[in-house]
Protein backbone atom coordinates (compact mmCIF):
# COMPACT_ATOMS: atom_id res chain seq x y z
CA UNK A 1 0.00 0.00 0.00
CA UNK A 2 2.79 2.42 0.88
CA UNK A 3 4.44 1.93 -2.52
CA UNK A 4 1.13 2.54 -4.28
CA UNK A 5 0.56 5.74 -2.30
CA UNK A 6 4.09 6.99 -3.06
CA UNK A 7 3.62 6.24 -6.75
CA UNK A 8 0.31 8.13 -6.85
CA UNK A 9 1.86 11.10 -5.01
CA UNK A 10 4.72 11.23 -7.53
CA UNK A 11 2.35 11.70 -10.49
CA UNK A 12 1.62 15.16 -11.91
CA UNK A 13 -1.98 14.47 -12.82
CA UNK A 14 -4.86 12.04 -12.50
CA UNK A 15 -4.09 8.31 -12.39
CA UNK A 16 -5.94 5.13 -13.26
CA UNK A 17 -5.14 2.21 -10.96
CA UNK A 18 -5.27 -1.34 -12.34
CA UNK A 19 -5.37 -4.38 -10.06
CA UNK A 20 -5.19 -8.11 -10.71
CA UNK A 21 -5.82 -10.79 -8.09
CA UNK A 22 -4.96 -9.44 -4.62
CA UNK A 23 -4.02 -6.14 -6.31
CA UNK A 24 -7.74 -5.36 -6.40
CA UNK A 25 -7.61 -4.87 -2.63
CA UNK A 26 -4.61 -2.56 -3.00
CA UNK A 27 -6.28 -0.33 -5.58
CA UNK A 28 -9.58 -0.32 -3.67
CA UNK A 29 -7.85 1.04 -0.58
CA UNK A 30 -5.81 3.54 -2.63
CA UNK A 31 -8.82 4.59 -4.71
CA UNK A 32 -9.83 7.34 -2.30
CA UNK A 33 -6.79 9.43 -3.17
CA UNK A 34 -7.97 12.61 -4.95
CA UNK A 35 -5.55 11.93 -7.83
CA UNK A 36 -7.22 8.59 -8.63
CA UNK A 37 -9.55 9.06 -11.60
CA UNK A 38 -10.57 5.42 -11.89
CA UNK A 39 -10.06 1.83 -10.86
CA UNK A 40 -9.79 -1.16 -13.21
CA UNK A 41 -10.21 -4.68 -11.80
CA UNK A 42 -8.87 -7.52 -13.96
CA UNK A 43 -9.80 -10.88 -12.42
CA UNK A 44 -9.28 -9.16 -9.09
CA UNK A 45 -10.70 -9.10 -5.59
CA UNK A 46 -12.88 -6.04 -4.95
CA UNK A 47 -13.50 -6.00 -1.20
CA UNK A 48 -15.96 -3.67 0.48
CA UNK A 49 -15.19 -1.59 3.56
CA UNK A 50 -14.16 -3.89 6.40
CA UNK A 51 -13.39 -6.84 4.12
CA UNK A 52 -10.00 -8.26 3.16
CA UNK A 53 -8.85 -10.81 0.60
CA UNK A 54 -8.50 -13.38 3.38
CA UNK A 55 -12.06 -12.73 4.61
CA UNK A 56 -13.40 -13.13 1.07
CA UNK A 57 -11.80 -16.57 0.60
CA UNK A 58 -12.22 -17.79 4.20
CA UNK A 59 -15.54 -19.66 3.80
CA UNK A 60 -15.97 -20.50 0.11
CA UNK A 61 -19.15 -21.91 -1.33
CA UNK A 62 -18.95 -25.70 -1.92
CA UNK A 63 -17.03 -26.32 -5.12
CA UNK A 64 -15.78 -22.72 -5.38
CA UNK A 65 -12.17 -22.23 -6.46
CA UNK A 66 -9.81 -21.51 -3.58
CA UNK A 67 -6.24 -20.31 -4.07
CA UNK A 68 -3.63 -22.53 -2.35
CA UNK A 69 -2.31 -19.84 0.03
CA UNK A 70 0.01 -20.91 2.84
CA UNK A 71 0.19 -19.12 6.20
CA UNK A 72 2.49 -16.07 6.18
CA UNK A 73 6.23 -16.48 6.68
CA UNK A 74 8.19 -13.34 7.56
CA UNK A 75 5.13 -11.26 6.71
CA UNK A 76 4.47 -12.78 3.28
CA UNK A 77 1.93 -15.47 2.41
CA UNK A 78 3.14 -17.88 -0.29
CA UNK A 79 1.28 -20.11 -2.70
CA UNK A 80 1.58 -23.83 -2.03
CA UNK A 81 3.43 -24.93 -5.17
CA UNK A 82 2.48 -28.58 -4.53
CA UNK A 83 -1.22 -27.63 -4.80
CA UNK A 84 -0.70 -24.91 -7.39
CA UNK A 85 -1.22 -27.13 -10.47
CA UNK A 86 -4.72 -28.01 -9.18
CA UNK A 87 -5.66 -24.38 -8.55
CA UNK A 88 -8.54 -23.25 -10.80
CA UNK A 89 -6.58 -20.99 -13.14
CA UNK A 90 -3.67 -23.41 -13.37
CA UNK A 91 -5.54 -26.53 -14.50
CA UNK A 92 -3.81 -26.39 -17.83
CA UNK A 93 -0.55 -27.68 -19.19
CA UNK A 94 -0.01 -24.57 -21.29
CA UNK A 95 3.42 -22.94 -21.35
CA UNK A 96 1.85 -19.77 -19.91
CA UNK A 97 0.49 -21.67 -16.88
CA UNK A 98 3.83 -23.42 -16.31
CA UNK A 99 5.61 -20.06 -16.49
CA UNK A 100 3.17 -18.51 -14.01
CA UNK A 101 3.63 -21.41 -11.57
CA UNK A 102 7.40 -21.03 -11.77
CA UNK A 103 7.32 -17.26 -11.20
CA UNK A 104 4.76 -17.16 -8.40
CA UNK A 105 6.17 -15.43 -5.38
CA UNK A 106 5.13 -14.11 -2.02
CA UNK A 107 2.40 -11.49 -1.79
CA UNK A 108 2.48 -8.70 0.79
CA UNK A 109 0.70 -9.78 3.98
CA UNK A 110 -1.07 -6.42 4.20
CA UNK A 111 -2.75 -6.99 0.83
CA UNK A 112 -4.30 -10.26 2.06
CA UNK A 113 -5.14 -9.59 5.68
CA UNK A 114 -5.75 -5.85 6.11
CA UNK A 115 -9.40 -4.84 5.85
CA UNK A 116 -10.35 -2.03 3.50
CA UNK A 117 -10.61 1.16 5.55
CA UNK A 118 -12.58 3.41 3.21
CA UNK A 119 -14.67 2.16 0.35
CA UNK A 120 -13.75 3.73 -2.97
CA UNK A 121 -16.67 5.10 -4.94
CA UNK A 122 -17.96 2.42 -7.31
CA UNK A 123 -19.69 3.10 -10.55
CA UNK A 124 -19.99 1.16 -13.74
CA UNK A 125 -19.87 3.04 -16.98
Amino acid sequence: MAVTKRTIAAQNGPVILVGHSYGGAVITDAGNDPKVAGLVYIAAFAPDKGESVSSLIKDPQPGAPVPPILPPQDGYPFLDKAKFPAAPRMRTASPAAASHRARSSAHPKQAHYSPITLQSARRIS
